[in-house]
């Protein structure tokens, strides 16, 4: 069965490459607009993938997220991903990881033979240029907003890295996010495609440095230069080793982010005595209240959809949880 869902690009590759690419594993952090995409396509061609996803499904991702339909809203990404994905091709090899990226797991989850990041979150990208930089992984960069897309690819030597690109974290709520500047529908998907076929081309034949990729109403290739004073090239990782706190440039888009010191064991619990669980898992809880969905991380982060001002949050926090 396997042989014939590959068939037709074996006649391109050929079967010793089809072989080296189910042999090889990719990771993708963030399984929305772009990360469905290459999620679908890279799982089609028989890669064995990680996929890591905090989220959760919702009606305004459908016009861009490929990956899901009505029957996935509410539950969480990772899963529906990897579930959608095997209803195509049932011998890939697929993980699910309902999980931030932080400084505690990324270098056990991103451990791979390729990461892309598909994130809409900066703070997560000096993270994982990091993790490339000191284990010596290739990674690909995404982006997708309004009507322009990017792919940038680094080796994981560095000379360039992401960190040569952009020196300094921004602040969260800094920059453009989908959920306030828009993205055109088919953009996502676009660039999802192009980062498909790359990284089919990085696993069969190795990887490029410092390509960068700019989609718009043309396509320009541009080259990322090093910097000859760049510590991340030099193996200094500050966020890895604590030096550098990411925590006020995490954003997330679309929505409002409390911190609760509450374990998340009690937490599950107190969250059954006063509302009902959607889904969880072992580092996250999906619930409900009125018309907000609300996303428990073990981190201690929630997460809340469908509200305005943090003072909703607070309250609807002080009714499922408590303090």
């Amino acid at each position: 069965m396997a042989s014939e869902i590959y068939s037709r690009q074996e006649l391109i590759i050929g079967k010793e490459a089809q072989k080296k690419l189910e042999k090889s594993k990719v990771c993708i952090v963030g399984v929305g607009g772009t990360g469905s995409a290459v999620a679908e396509l890279l799982g089609r061609a028989g890669v064995s993938l990680t996929l890591i996803d905090r989220d959760i499904v919702e009606k305004s991702n459908l016009g861009r997220q490929i990956l899901y339909s009505e029957k996935d809203i509410g539950n969480l990404k990772a899963l529906s991903a990897r579930k959608n994905i095997l209803s195509a091709n049932p011998v890939v090899k697929i993980e699910a990881v309902n999980d931030e990226l932080n400084t505690e797991n990324a270098e056990k989850l991103l451990g791979s033979d390729l990461i892309i990041d598909c994130t809409d979150n900066m703070a997560a990208r000096f993270l994982i240029n990091e993790v490339s930089l000191k284990k010596k992984i290739p990674w690909i960069y995404t982006g997708a907003i309004k009507n322009e897309g990017l792919v940038a690819i680094f080796s994981g030597m560095g000379n360039p890295c992401f960190r040569c690109m952009v020196p300094r974290v921004p602040k969260a709520g800094s920059l453009e996010i989908c959920s306030t500047s828009g993205v055109l529908g088919p953009l996502p998907s676009v660039v999802g495609s192009i980062t498909a076929r790359k990284t089919i081309e990085i696993l069969l034949e190795g990887p490029e440095n410092g390509s960068l990729l700019k989609i718009g109403e043309n396509f320009e290739n541009l080259q990322i230069k090093g910097r000859e004073w760049c510590d991340t090239c030099r193996k200094e990782f500050p966020i890895l080793e604590g030096r550098e706190n990411l925590n006020n440039s995490i954003q997330f888009c679309g929505a409002i982010v409390l911190k609760s010191d509450i374990p998340f064991s009690e937490a599950k619990k107190r969250i059954k005595k006063n509302s009902k669980i959607i889904s969880s898992s072992n580092t996250v809880i999906v619930t409900e209240y009125k018309k907000s969905r609300i996303i428990i991380l073990k981190s201690g982060k929630i997460i809340f959809r469908n509200l305005k001002t943090k003072k909703e949050a607070n309250i609807i926090y002080s009714k499922l949880i408590g303090n």
